[in-house]
């Protein structure tokens, strides 16, 4: 299920992510029409940091449960993990909670506390929409 529910949510953020890369790529490319040396760089390296952002977030979607595990296993006391947006808009959490094991907040697993959180939302589009954002502040007591 939860493989499913993760290719579904990336066949959807690539069908986005390419359907605004291709408009700002043919915008790209009708600026460079005169020049064709530089039309040929421009789509070179448009398309290698897209291709690059793309391989990125499958890889930290992947890596992250992978590095979880591992915590877990080797038994550290504290996992504190960077944000996931919580979705960033509202129904797209379902989404998250669905992909990632812990989605936002706190869990216990075995001797290991995870926390991860929902963000500040400060950057880009305000969009943030049904969710929560968030400042963690943490006191950690040591003995």
């Amino acid at each position: 299920m939860r493989t499913l529910t993760f290719m579904i949510f990336f066949s959807i953020v690539l069908i986005i992510y390419s359907s605004v890369n291709y408009y700002v790529f043919s915008r790209g490319l009708m600026v460079f029409s005169y020049n064709p040396s530089l039309k040929r760089w421009y789509t070179v390296i448009f398309w290698t940091v897209v291709s690059s952002f793309l391989i990125g977030m499958f890889w930290e979607r992947t890596a992250s449960s992978i590095v979880s595990e591992w915590v877990y296993r080797v038994g550290a006391d504290l996992h504190l993990s960077g944000h996931t947006h919580d979705g960033q808009m509202w129904p797209l959490n379902y989404l998250t909670n669905a992909i990632f094991e812990l989605s936002w907040r706190l869990k216990q697993k075995g001797n290991t506390t995870f926390y991860v959180s929902s963000g500040f939302g400060s950057w880009g589009p305000p969009v943030r929409i049904g969710n929560t954002p968030e400042v963690v502040v943490f006191k950690i007591k040591f003995d």
